[in-house]
């Protein structure tokens, strides 16, 4: 299997929805407490999200 687009080796994705309003908050809440240095976080929407997604082998 190829390596996820947009990732390093042995970094995590967290896919959220980029138009809720409480998804937006959790992940500036999470980003806050300094989680980016663990985990990427890309919304569904975006080009980074939807190429994750297809990557997955999941419906954008």
């Amino acid at each position: 299997m190829s390596s996820p687009p947009y990732l390093q080796t042995g970094e995590s994705a967290v896919l959220y929805d980029g138009v809720c309003k409480l998804c937006n908050g959790w992940v500036q809440f999470l980003l806050r407490r300094h989680l980016a240095r663990q985990v990427r976080f890309a919304s569904v929407q975006s080009e980074q999200g939807k190429a994750l997604l297809r990557w997955a082998g999941l419906p954008e």
